[in-house]
């Protein structure tokens, strides 16, 4: 990483800068919602998905044959196109919209990205488990279903349909691209990750640090996709994130990263739940 993408990871330029207890207030709070309830269920998923891919893989490659590979990579680009956009919207909404006193995602989902954007080399002190083990959660289904699949199910002259292969290699590679999508993004934030890393991301094939680095230059409103990010320029480009807010905005009147920015000291206030953490620990202290 070049000096020039350091600058582009730093908070030094946030509003809050010149208050070390208020970043430092964020910083604790974030950090508290990583329970070991959380770690354990993590743990639990990150088994599921281990125990699984392997038998989605040879579910699906022991009813293929070599005519069947030009749609297999088809699928599987796709799948991977298809995990890129989603790693985006994703990533778009949890830094657009919510705040950390929303049930269910506030404490947990959403509180994750607000401390990568006060914080963004925290995620490289995080363990395997830590990183990835809520996306693996997302993909535990799908994964299942896949190991099941009946692929004659649907066949009339006892050969496997093109298109079931077509559709299982697709939800394959979403799977797998989704479920390592922390991990591509933990890379991209690595000073010295591992070398084939290194060169996969150089030749774009995951998500490579100077695509990356665009999206953590304030006000965080693009580059949004961090699978291997081939999405981010089209969706820049066409301002598909400005349209979509736009229509949540007509839609509800929610205003887009009203409290990302409160986090990431890009305007002169603070979030409530910071307020009381700060106001509980004077009343300990006193």
């Amino acid at each position: 990483m070049d000096e020039f993408e350091k600058s582009l990871y730093s908070t030094e330029n946030y509003l809050d800068c010149n208050n070390p207890e208020l970043k430092q207030a964020k910083k604790e709070l974030l950090k508290q919602g990583y329970s070991s309830i959380h770690r354990a269920a993590e743990k639990f998923w990150v088994l599921c998905v281990i125990l699984l891919v392997p038998f989605a893989m040879c579910n699906l490659f022991i009813h293929s044959t070599w005519f069947s590979i030009p749609i297999l990579i088809c699928g599987g680009l796709c799948g991977i196109l298809f995990s890129d956009f989603m790693s985006g919207l994703v990533h778009w909404a949890a830094d657009t919209w919510g705040n950390l006193e929303w049930p269910f995602v506030g404490g947990t989902f959403i509180r994750s990205f607000r401390e990568h954007h006060i914080s963004p080399s925290a995620m490289c002190n995080h363990d395997w488990i830590e990183t990835n083990g809520d996306n693996f959660m997302l993909v535990v289904l799908p994964l299942y279903l896949l190991s099941r699949k009946d692929y004659y199910l649907n066949s009339q002259d006892g050969t496997v349909p093109l298109w079931d292969l077509f559709t299982a290699m697709f939800w394959l590679t979403t799977a797998i691209g989704i479920s390592l999508t922390n991990q591509f993004h933990k890379w991209s934030h690595t000073m010295k990750p591992p070398a084939l890393v290194t060169l996969l991301q150089r030749y774009w094939i995951i998500l490579p640090k100077s695509n990356h680095s665009l999206h953590h230059r304030p006000a965080f409103d693009g580059y949004y996709c961090i699978t291997t990010g081939w999405l981010n320029p089209l969706l820049d480009k066409t301002k598909f994130w400005r349209h979509a807010e736009y229509i949540v905005y007509k839609i509800t009147g929610l205003i887009p990263r009203e409290d990302d920015w409160k986090w990431t000291g890009l305007v002169n206030e603070t979030p409530d739940v910071v307020k009381k953490y700060l106001e509980q620990k004077k009343n300990i202290q006193d």
